[in-house]
């Protein structure tokens, strides 16, 4: 009778064992087939990942671009402050870079919507810059102005005072 009881023990171990043997192939095969989709996921995701790192190098290239342009707008300025006596051809240089740097903002723009918030700052670093130039180049137009008037009463002044002292005491010419 033990004997039975131990073969019955062992068909129940098996049958048993049968069942969570189904059980752990139906386990393996969901995890396999998770293993898969995670799989596809990360493929996926590094597909993404290098899309992003290629749109980003892009936007820094075109924000290097855009800082090199805005660099070089300063530097116009400095030499507009310096050559005062070229003040029209130093406005006229100035005014086609700057129509250069809008045209390219445009084109920025439109290709690089996602660099909004630094796209933002640099129109209103420009516009600042320019407003700042159109206020400067009208003191500098003011200035000259002034200058020139004053000049010309000096001119008049000196011309009066060489009729002055060509003059002789007596009232005849020197």
């Amino acid at each position: 009778m033990r004997l039975e009881n131990g073969f019955a023990t062992l068909s129940e171990l098996a049958a048993a064992s049968e069942g969570r043997t189904e059980m752990i192939v139906t386990l393996l095969r969901r995890m396999d087939e998770r293993m898969d989709q995670h799989l596809t996921w990360i493929n996926q995701l590094g597909a993404a990942q290098a899309n992003a790192e290629t749109k980003l190098a892009a936007l820094t290239d075109a924000q290097i671009n855009t800082e090199a342009k805005l660099m070089a707008l300063t530097n116009a300025q400095v030499n507009t402050e310096a050559k005062l006596m070229a003040l029209t051809n130093a406005q006229v240089n100035t005014e086609a870079k700057l129509v250069a740097l809008t045209n390219a903002q445009i084109n920025t723009e439109a290709k690089l919507a996602a660099l909004t918030d630094a796209q933002i700052r640099t129109e209103q670093s420009l516009a600042a810059f320019q407003a700042n130039t159109e206020r400067a180049l009208a003191k500098l137009t003011e200035n000259i102005a002034g200058l020139l008037a004053a000049q010309a009463r000096t001119d008049r002044r000196v011309d009066a005072l060489i009729d002055v002292a060509g003059e002789k005491p007596d009232g005849g010419q020197g």
